[in-house]
């Protein structure tokens, strides 16, 4: 492992686990606890303090199986490292720690979404629908089955993932995170399209919904400003830096004065903007 986070976490998250009380009942109050720790862990945008609360959560589920599932999807996140990809030593660590849990409780599809996740990182599609498909038929209307269906679906049927992200938005119910997630995920999608696709419906939604995102602001920038809509992006811009201070968002802030100096020459360098598409879904 050679990225310093990705050692860093695998250290810590070996230490708590074997810290952790021999309970290994599910209960009520664990299961709670692993679900806050998830909903946290959709917040993670590369943020260490994000990643230091779903442990806390996780920690605090105590039992074992929760803690060590939830343990793995923090050392996911720590393994990401840019565009896409991932640090795949990092990655094996954590199913190392998903497995763990398994070896406990393998009949909980809380527990298997994880799993889910981390198959799709390794790019073993049989794995997941393997998965899906033992859990389809109870679990068709959970939050996290219908989020892994979506994303299991997405790139090679998207009708058939839109139906999957439909029915995990309203799985969400009332909870602002998930629909978020779900939103983000749609959205990033979109920017992939000719002229970005339904992106900026999408992210109006996100900053509806959450108007302290920094990375959703940033991506309504740059989509304005390649769609030639400058004071737009100039103001989600500055909504962006005012919210965080960041390089891809100062790089935006400096194609806009350009484009207002100088309108015929601008063109922003695709790939250095640096959208932020999806780390957590």
């Amino acid at each position: 492992m050679a990225d310093e986070r990705t050692v860093y976490y695998a250290n810590k998250l070996n230490q708590l686990a074997a810290q952790l009380p021999n309970n290994d009942d599910l209960h009520k109050e664990g299961y709670l606890r692993y679900q806050e720790g998830l909903d946290v862990f959709l917040s993670y945008r590369g943020h260490h303090e994000d990643l230091e609360r779903a442990t806390e959560h996780f920690v605090e589920c105590g039992v074992r199986p929760y803690s060590f599932a939830g343990f793995a999807t923090v050392m996911e996140g720590a393994s990401y490292l840019s565009g896409g990809a991932y640090d795949m030593d990092g990655i094996a660590h954590a199913m190392t720690l998903w497995k763990r849990a398994r070896m406990i409780q393998s009949n909980r599809f809380e527990i298997e979404y994880v799993g889910t996740r981390l198959y799709e990182r390794m790019k073993q599609p049989e794995k997941i629908r393997e998965i899906l498909d033992k859990y389809k038929q109870k679990y068709n209307k959970n939050f996290w089955y219908c989020l892994a269906e979506a994303n299991y679906w997405y790139k090679q049927d998207e009708k058939r993932g839109k139906y999957w992200f439909e029915r995990a938005s309203k799985a969400a119910r009332d909870s602002k995170v998930r629909k978020l997630c779900v939103l983000n995920r749609l959205a990033s999608e979109e920017l992939d399209k000719p002229n970005f696709g339904d992106s900026v419906r999408l992210y109006r939604q996100v900053v509806k919904l959450d108007p302290k995102d920094p990375w959703a602001w940033h991506n309504l920038s740059y989509v304005y400003l390649e769609q030639g809509e400058i004071d737009l992006a100039d103001e989600c811009n500055q909504k962006a830096l005012s919210i965080m201070d960041f390089g891809n968002a100062r790089y935006i802030q400096n194609e806009i004065k350009q484009a207002r100096s100088n309108p015929l020459m601008r063109k922003v360098k695709t790939g250095v903007f640096g959208v932020l598409r999806r780390l957590i879904t």
